[in-house]
């Protein structure tokens, strides 16, 4: 099939034959023969003397054909359900294309093909302008430049500047998407750079992402949304300058619960944090839960599931801090058949464990609290050394005053093998302790004297309850 060709601003419109008798080319010629060599074309016109042709007649084949008006040239097929148009003077097109099929199978406006060369190839010289600009313009979304290739890239860009650059105005639409569907697995989008940026992403919207990733596979396991691997180098790498803000941040929202953040390691460090802020931290976990978790939980198979180590001089480790109003633990540890909170230390006179009491009206350093067993053990060559004074829940003065030689003492922890130790704690003249009887059952004891104190003296008698 072929039409004339003319320079007529808009002959065929209506579907009826305006052909003239003039020279006549093949749609398909004219239209590949203009795409790809509109670059040696343009250089020829702007050197040589155009033959002229006025509007209406034919063009002239085998010479440059100008227009002394802005008219363009166009080839219409039956219906206008293909266009092709050159040197449109009015809307600036050197070449233009347009399906306008409404039915069946939809065609090209464009197309462009090569044995060994380039199929199309668009220029500019424009500063901010496009080589190659594609737009999609449906109402229920296309493509405005698509890409393919059975073995090799299906689009690629080079420039000094952007190699490729997309835009879209549509919500919830991507500038740039690039899709994968190869049996064995490929690459959607894959950006190299020699020195520079494999691939950059950027917002300018708050809670908008430069770059996304999402994973939608739907077997056991999933995939991943975003992936970074490198052979000497960081794998992902996250960098804000926000005060407050995450350089990386990650998000669980399943319904049962996931990870935030995961790190794995064969042989290294799963997940590893450094800061260079003073008082801040190399990683942090935060618990905002509306029924208390866990800010950071370590888990170790055969080894140590959180460790701390500092440099620092009189530094902490590990530390614990609780801010609650109410108050609460800064550090536990809970053990179901070894050791709850273990410290070590190999340096000579120091604490294995200190624990310092710092509050205005006092409270304790060390606290050791037991339902049925022992609050507090010591064991060692010397297993309990005290510097200062030492307060015993199970210790006083009971008084007995004169004309009376015992009193019964109440309200003491007992056990069958409790020992009671007596002994006066002031002088009064032929009066001692004779004996103390505990009484289990009763949770208390008797101090018996040798004999009643004279009337007007009291007798005052220290005891300690040991075991």
């Amino acid at each position: 099939m072929s039409a004339d060709v003319t320079g007529e601003a808009n002959s065929n419109t209506d579907g009826t034959d305006h052909a003239r008798s003039e020279t006549k080319l093949g749609r398909r010629a004219l239209v590949l023969g203009a795409a790809a060599g509109v670059g040696a074309l343009a250089a020829t016109v702007g050197a040589a003397n155009p033959a002229g042709a006025a509007d209406g007649s034919a063009v002239i084949q085998g010479e440059d054909n100008s227009s002394a008006g802005t008219a363009r040239t166009g080839i219409f097929s039956a219906n206008n359900a293909t266009v092709a148009v050159l040197a449109d003077g009015v809307d600036i097109y050197g070449v233009q294309g347009q399906d306008n099929t409404t039915s069946g199978t939809s065609g090209i406006g464009v197309f462009g093909e090569s044995l060994r060369g380039i199929g199309v190839n668009g220029q500019t010289k424009g500063n901010g302008k496009l080589g190659v600009s594609g737009q999609d313009l449906s109402t229920g979304g296309g493509i405005g430049v698509q890409g393919s290739s059975n073995v090799g890239i299906g689009v690629e860009g080079t420039s000094a500047g952007a190699g490729v650059s997309g835009q879209t105005t549509g919500n919830g639409q991507p500038g740039v998407i690039g899709q994968d569907l190869s049996r064995q697995g490929g690459a959607g989008v894959q950006g190299m750079s020699v020195v520079g940026l494999g691939v950059q992403g950027q917002t300018q919207g708050v809670g908008g992402s430069g770059v996304i990733g999402q994973d939608l596979s739907t077997g056991m396991g999933g995939g991943f949304g975003v992936k970074g691997t490198s052979t000497a180098g960081i794998g992902v790498q996250g960098v804000t300058q926000g005060n407050q803000q995450s350089a990386v941040i990650g998000e669980d929202l399943s319904p049962d619960g996931g990870y935030g953040v995961q790190g794995q390691s064969d042989a290294g460090i799963g997940v590893y944090g450094q800061t260079f802020g003073q008082g801040q931290w190399g990683m942090f976990g935060q618990d905002k839960s509306a029924g208390g978790g866990i800010g950071v939980e370590g888990t170790s198979i055969a080894g140590v599931g959180v460790q701390g180590v500092t440099k620092g001089g009189s530094q902490s480790g590990v530390l614990g801090l609780d801010q609650s109003a109410d108050g609460g633990i800064a550090v536990q540890g809970t053990s179901t058949a070894g050791i709850g909170v273990q410290g070590l230390t190999t340096a000579n006179a120091q604490a294995g464990v200190l624990g310092r009491d710092q509050s205005v009206e006092g409270g304790f350093a060390v606290q050791g609290t037991s339902n049925f067993g022992v609050g507090v053990l010591a064991e060692g060559p010397t297993a309990l050394e005290v510097r200062g004074t030492a307060s015993f829940s199970n210790s006083g003065v009971a008084a007995i005053t004169g004309g009376v030689a015992k009193t019964t003492v109440t309200g003491v922890s007992l056990t069958s093998s409790s020992l009671v130790l007596a002994t006066l704690q002031n002088l009064v003249k032929g009066v001692y302790v004779e004996a103390v009887i505990p009484d289990v059952a009763t949770s208390s004891f008797e101090i018996v004297l040798s004999k009643a104190a004279p009337k007007g003296d009291t007798v005052k008698v220290g005891w300690f309850i040991v075991n």
